[in-house]
């Protein structure tokens, strides 16, 4: 749609012509595009972000006079300042009450640094002469190879970090159907990708747990060094119609996750369709599941989607046997919903032995246990040890519960604050002898039984205990993804 200047009313309508690249020297981006008229200063605050001009064959223009008198003395000039940069009309010398013209604006760019310029129409309207002017300021920044058309500034808050993460799976989120992300990515979101500010031409790895070009989008974006004290900013490109899938999804996650469980997929009963994203591939299988509005897979959820439980089945999700699932030190972690108050004992998600009883707990997070929640831990040695909530959480609400084991110290974290510890476990680990055990998710695998009463989404385990400031900063930013990660 072209850019239209009335010759007596403004508008401000939004140009995205894409075509091929030329190359680094070549790259620029408009910002900070403005019509003046008199003492009105309208900004065109439609684009989201930062468009490539190498990526702009052309701009359009469209000059209307809406009055009932012919505009004379018509003349177009400016942006003499850009190199490169042609502007041609059909508008002759004047312009008819009611009719339009088109100036064209075309980009050869031949240079790169700062630029700035204005395209001015001056005519005449009855007695008065008006000049009416696009001023543009354009600059040549750093820009991933390759031919991406447009990107978006995102900028972590060092507020929001209580300590400097390393390589931290930070959650993008928007819904805001008027980004200009979903009118000009592909419509899969393949071209999708993210850089660092500070180095352009290395790609972050991400992995993309939704997208819809109606507006929904949910990224996981791994970031080298999230800052506690300066800003962390990085770029989203998109507009590529050539690109391939640019997602790395597994290489989101460090080496110290075991299983990620987003919880997304619609999935049989059965099926081991509920995937894990790390490398591991412990993909899990939904059991019990009625589809009846009262428990079921791809439930609207925390993140994205997640399942949703009655209990009436003893619906949960069982993950096979692996290795990678018997661990000594541990972080476990899930968004849980109870909706069932009145039940004890309901599994966010366990691993556990005995001959069918399941009286060893080697890892268990629990809801409505005596009304609180627990995170219980069966050692070498022996000993069952737990660290409890001293107050129930919240029915009907979403919590994030986190569970850590350091070796030292057992931990429950309950959204992003320590809500109870048990230091007693000095040079203690985790039994790992039984390595022949699945997990069970929303229930308990042995007895088949116990199982949450509301929803779950946004699984983990990780064979460490990730620090306060990492359970923190993971609760801020999935909890308020638009307050963690700020579009500019």
């Amino acid at each position: 749609m072209p850019r239209r200047i009335l010759l007596g009313v403004l508008l401000v309508p939004l140009v995205t012509a894409c075509g091929p690249g030329v190359g680094m020297a070549g790259l620029v981006v408009f910002s900070n595009i403005r019509i003046n008229y008199s003492s009105t200063e309208v900004t065109d605050t439609v684009d989201t972000g930062e468009k490539a001009l190498s990526c702009a064959a052309s701009d359009v223009f469209t000059l209307v006079n809406p009055t009932s008198s012919a505009a004379s003395a018509l003349s177009i000039s400016g942006l003499d300042s850009f190199p490169g940069i042609d502007i041609s009309s059909n508008c002759g010398s004047s312009l008819a009450a009611g009719a339009s013209c088109q100036v064209t604006v075309s980009y050869t760019p031949t240079s790169s640094g700062d630029l700035s310029g204005t395209l001015s129409v001056s005519f005449v309207n009855g007695e008065r002469t008006v000049t009416k002017s696009v001023t543009v300021d354009a600059t040549v920044p750093a820009w991933y190879p390759g031919g991406w058309c447009y990107r978006q500034k995102i900028t972590v808050p060092h507020s929001q970090v209580g300590a400097t993460l390393t390589d931290f799976p930070v959650l993008v989120k928007t819904t805001d159907t008027s980004n200009a992300l979903f009118a000009n990515a592909q419509a899969d979101g393949d071209d999708i990708l993210f850089s660092l500010e500070s180095d352009a031409t290395t790609k972050l790895a991400h992995e993309i747990e939704n997208y819809s070009s109606s507006g929904e989008l949910e990224a996981w974006v791994k970031i080298p060094s999230l800052s506690s004290t300066t800003d962390t900013v990085f770029y989203m490109y998109y507009g590529k119609a050539d690109a391939t899938n640019q997602q790395d999804g597994t290489d989101v996650w460090d080496s110290g996750y075991q299983g990620v469980w987003h919880l997304q997929q619609s999935v049989t009963n059965g099926v081991n369709g509920l995937l894990d994203s790390t490398s591991n591939a412990n993909h899990g299988a939904p059991a019990n599941y009625l589809s009846d509005g009262t428990s079921t897979t791809a439930y609207s959820a925390k993140i994205y989607k997640g399942v949703l439980q009655s209990r009436t089945g003893d619906e949960g999700i069982t993950v096979s046997p692996a290795a990678s699932l018997a661990v000594s030190y541990i972080t476990l972690e899930a968004w849980a919903r109870q909706d069932d108050a009145a039940s004890n004992n309901q599994r966010i998600a366990e691993r556990c032995i005995n001959s069918g009883n399941c009286t060893q707990h080697i890892y268990q997070m629990v809801v409505g246990n005596g009304g609180g929640a627990s995170f219980n831990i069966y050692t070498q040695t022996g000993s069952q040890s737990g660290a409890n909530t001293g107050t129930p959480p919240t029915t009907g609400t979403w919590h994030h519960f986190v569970g850590t084991f350091d070796g030292t110290t057992l931990a429950l974290y309950v959204d992003g604050v320590v809500s109870g510890t048990n230091g007693s476990l000095a040079g203690q680990t985790i039994r790992t002898a039984s390595t022949g055990l699945g997990l069970g998710i929303g229930r308990q695998l042995e007895r088949n039984s116990r199982s949450l009463g509301g929803a779950i989404d946004e699984v983990r385990l990780s064979n460490l205990a990730r620090s306060a400031e990492w359970i923190a900063a993971s609760y801020a930013n999935q909890s308020s993804p638009s307050t963690f990660c700020v579009f500019e």
